[in-house]
């Protein structure tokens, strides 16, 4: 199989779109495809052209940027070396450096689809240059606005972010609040966990007979009052601490009973963020299983499409039929061949819904080794990585030790010389003071003679 161009496939739609009595979703379907084929030739082009452009301008623009770099350190030694009592001839440097910048922001921003006229040329085109300088700024100003849109969008991610953490930390704390009030229900005796509806129930039932209880030693204690502060009532003022006894007492039923109370509410409301929870990530499930069936939907339309081919086929070989009804004995066997092509094109069907099936499976698992091969390359990269800084530090050293064996290649050589230099002192020394005793020894005969 030859590799399938852009082009051919173009050609094929143009030439499938041509075909009459074609359905509405299958025309609009293939002309958004063509539409996008065919932006993605023009692309195609523009960095062909863009790739020969530069290919062919590539020198000249070196070679401009080159002189212009060349121009600007001179003027930059000329502005240093130059005193500040020359004012005017700083004015005049500093409007030649201006001018060299634009030239090398012309040469640096000069667009890759246009071929390039260089500043240098024999032709002297300065509004060419004038107008290029003007779209080259442009140019420079929208990619600023770019760069500080940017810049704002991750200061204003940054806040976010350390808003968000000191939310975070906000509710950690109220988190840890509260699991201290767990610890402490936990050793005062109370169980911790999640509570019923049953277990609620009892609680309100209880809360309502403690509540009743409540209402009838209110009236005791009415009646009692009412027994004690007569107006004509002799008892002793031991009575009226015992009253007041009493209120304290029940004052202090009522705070536990409020506590009591709290610990319930806050129970429930954490229940109640649980089931929160709950419901936001069914909600994410439920909008996962949108997709997919907007996925299916759209398969079953594909698939209904080929049917609906089928049903047209089938219908048009049902007025064949009518027409040709008189004629049925002639016409028997186009008949039969008509359904065995059906039921060849509904084997066909069922074949390649299997293959489409197949298919699917292959592609998961050709994404699964795609997965793990990435995962195997990052790995083997950061192996490579390790490896050659390891090499560059073994190169280092080698280096080092190659320098140091040379170091010490060049010492044993000249101590190898000092010494053969004091072997031949050593020689000649003992050359000489053989000479000497040859020497000694001949005077010594000749005095010898004379004393004879």
């Amino acid at each position: 199989m030859g590799r399938i161009t852009i082009k051919n496939q173009i050609r094929s739609i143009q030439r499938f779109l041509s075909k009459p009595n074609l359905p509405e979703n299958i025309i609009e379907a293939q002309k958004e495809k063509l539409e996008q084929l065919q932006k993605r030739l023009e692309n195609k082009k523009e960095a062909k052209k863009s790739t020969t452009l530069k290919k062919n301008w590539k020198k000249i623009r070196f070679y401009d940027k080159k002189n212009i770099l060349k121009e600007i350190k001179k003027v930059e030694k000329e502005l240093k070396g130059i005193e500040n009592k020359n004012e005017t001839k700083i004015e005049e440097l500093e409007k030649k450096l201006e001018q060299l910048r634009k030239d090398y922001e012309y040469v640096f921003y000069f667009p890759k689809d246009e071929e390039y006229i260089s500043l240098f040329s024999e032709n002297n085109q300065k509004e060419f240059h004038e107008k290029m300088r003007e779209k080259i700024d442009e140019m420079i100003s929208q990619k600023k606005n770019k760069e500080n849109e940017k810049i704002q969008e991750s200061l204003n991610e940054k806040i976010n972010e350390e808003k968000i953490q000191i939310q975070k930390k906000k509710t950690n704390e109220k988190t840890n609040e509260k699991t201290n009030e767990k610890t402490n229900e936990k050793k005062s005796g109370k169980k911790s966990g999640k509570i019923n509806e049953e277990k609620i129930q009892i609680q309100k039932k209880k809360i309502n007979e403690k509540n009743e209880e409540k209402k009838n030693e209110e009236k005791d204690i009415n009646i009692f009052e009412d027994e004690f502060f007569k107006p004509n009532s002799n008892k002793n003022d031991t009575n009226n601490k015992q009253i007041k006894q009493l209120v304290i007492d029940i004052d202090s039923i009522e705070k536990k009973e409020g506590n009591k109370a709290k610990k319930f509410f806050h129970k429930n409301k954490n229940n109640f963020e649980r089931n929160k929870n709950n419901f936001d990530r069914n909600k994410n499930n439920f909008d996962r299983n949108k997709n997919n069936f907007d996925r299916n939907r759209n398969n079953f339309e594909r698939n209904k499409n080929n049917f609906d081919r089928n049903k047209n086929n089938f219908d048009r070989n049902k007025n064949n039929f009518d027409r040709n009804k008189n004629n049925f004995d002639r016409n028997r066997n186009n008949f039969d061949r008509n359904k065995n092509n059906f039921d060849r094109n509904k084997n066909n069907f069922d074949r390649n819904k299997n293959n489409f099936d197949r298919n699917r499976n292959n592609f998961e698992r050709n994404k699964n080794n795609f997965d793990r091969n990435k995962n195997n390359f990052d790995r083997n990269k950061n192996n490579f990585d390790r490896n050659k800084n390891n090499f560059d530090r073994n190169k280092n050293n080698f280096d080092r030790n190659r320098n140091n064996f040379e170091r010490n290649k060049n010492n044993f050589e000249r101590n190898k010389f000092k010494k053969e230099i004091d072997e031949d002192q050593n020689n000649n020394f003992k050359k000489h003071k053989t000479n000497i005793q040859i020497n000694t020894n001949q005077k010594l005969n000749k005095h010898i003679r004379f004393d004879d």
